[in-house]
């Protein structure tokens, strides 16, 4: 089958050109209006892309590299539309669309949020010979403290949902009913599953709603949940479900979250109360689902879908890492044409791993250790990266006994951490210890370090967990 990928990645381009067309959307993602036929179409299509995600997934790397080069031409040809990317030094490049290898788009400038956020204002990133009508307005919600405003490109919204598939199939092969509670993402209307709670993750109200619809929809369906949200709210529901002491009244099938790294204790939570697998996935708001664990690997690595990404690690000065080493995460989609992506600084540090998965799939692994902007500095001039100090939490004791917790980085020399216990009545002596000795370690002698057990840790506004705050 090697031979026709080429021709069946082209074809599926057209297919889903055409079929944007059905969509008109001159405002914002959520106001798009799908013309009547689209359904209609798009649904044999993302089949069909899921059907190819199944044989891609075990492709030899260069054969990959093939189909990522054959969807690159079609970026290069966007971004040479561009005002942006015509003015830069290595227009030739792009304007041949002949890339002998991925790793030459290194020749080009690495595209940061601070450009985008210039740029997209003065209009020099959006592709002005697609048709605005095919161009989706969306933004991050900027808890770093830069929200973005950019295009999606109405084109790849099957891709989107042959990635669900993608993570729903690799979960469980029953028939689910997928309940998305974290918002609304572009281009998922049109596949079978609902949204809901859209009120604040912290109250009481929305968390019973919640639970409410989901008694509902498994009283009416009898099919069994599987929940697209973050781990945050996976545990808010586990502990209102395990603290009501009634049998669950639904079945969950399994959780994918996003948005926040999985810790042991949450992951082990989530199967006491559900019995059930919760896998999480690698994703920015503005490219989609990068990655997604496969439960397997015993890093808890994400596979990169490499079919619609293009990964790079590369040091301060812009140059690649070797596989193993810690870098920044540079992205380029292979999707979006309406805002070119190429070779996007996603602020992120990780490294990509050269060991194969169990699950014997083929494609990049990827470990992502924290953002760039919370590298934790101390006193003797080090510097951590979060994934490092949540590192600690994996020990088999703290994740048997320790539910959540938080680290707040109150001075350069000093540390709050909050911790949830498991089992409330329990003593925690010999866990305080343990976690002191730890953290200690990690420190240094130099670094104060203070404990604080509570009842729970207060979820953001965006619904997520904040594993580490700096209050520097």
């Amino acid at each position: 089958m090697s031979y026709l990928l080429p021709i069946l990645i082209e074809i599926l381009y057209r297919l889903n050109r055409s079929a944007s067309k059905s969509i008109v959307c001159y405002g914002n993602a959520a106001s798009c209006i799908e013309k009547p036929r689209y359904a209609f179409t798009l649904t044999p299509l993302a089949a069909l892309e899921s059907m190819l995600l199944r044989y891609t997934e075990r492709l030899s790397p260069a054969e990959m590299e093939n189909a990522q080069r054959i969807k690159m031409k079609h970026i290069l040809a966007s971004a040479a539309k561009t005002p942006r990317w015509k003015k830069i030094r290595n227009e030739p490049l792009i304007l041949s669309k002949k890339l002998e290898r991925m790793r030459d788009l290194s020749a080009l400038p690495i595209l940061t949020r601070a450009d985008i956020q210039a740029d997209f204002r003065a209009q020099r990133l959006v592709n002005h010979f697609l048709p605005a009508k095919q161009r989706a307005l969306a933004n991050t919600s900027g808890s770093t403290g830069q929200p973005l405003f950019f295009f999606f490109d109405t084109r790849s919204v099957s891709g989107s949902i042959a990635l669900l598939k993608r993570q729903v199939r690799w979960l469980t092969k029953k028939k689910v009913w997928v309940v998305k509670n974290i918002g609304r993402d572009f281009g998922l209307g049109s596949m079978k599953r609902v949204s809901c709670i859209a009120s604040d993750a912290n109250s009481d109200f929305a968390v019973a709603s919640l639970y409410v619809f989901l008694r509902n929809l498994f009283h009416s369906t009898h099919l069994p949940i599987l929940m697209k949200t973050t781990s945050s709210r996976a545990m808010v529901l586990a502990e209102l479900v395990k603290q009501s002491g009634l049998t669950c009244p639904f079945v969950i099938e399994g959780f994918i979250c996003g948005g926040e790294s999985l810790l042991p204790g949450e992951r082990e939570y989530v199967k006491e109360v559900f019995s059930c697998n919760i896998l999480g996935n690698y994703a920015a708001t503005e490219l989609g689902v990068i990655g997604q664990e496969c439960g397997q690997h015993p890093e808890h690595a994400f596979h990169i879908n490499a079919e619609y990404f293009y990964v790079e690690i590369v040091d301060e000065s812009g140059t690649h890492l070797p596989p193993g080493d810690l870098g920044r995460v540079i992205i380029t989609s292979l999707e979006n044409e309406a805002m070119p992506f190429i070779r996007y600084d996603t602020g992120d540090l990780g490294r990509l791993l050269v060991k194969p998965c169990p699950c014997g799939r083929t494609l990049p692994l990827l470990t992502v250790e924290g953002r760039v902007a919370n590298l934790v500095k101390l006193p003797d001039g080090k510097a951590l990266t979060q994934f490092s100090i949540e590192s600690i939490f994996h020990d088999e004791t703290l994740a048997r006994e320790l539910s959540q917790f938080q680290i707040i980085h109150e001075k350069l020399d000093t540390f709050k951490v909050k911790i949830v216990l498991a089992d409330p009545n329990r003593r925690a002596d010999d866990v305080l210890n343990l976690l002191r000795k730890k953290l200690g370690a990690k420190f240094g002698k130099d670094v104060s370090v203070h404990l604080e057990i509570v009842k729970n840790i207060e979820i953001s506004k965006s619904g997520k967990r904040m594993g580490y705050l700096s209050k520097i």
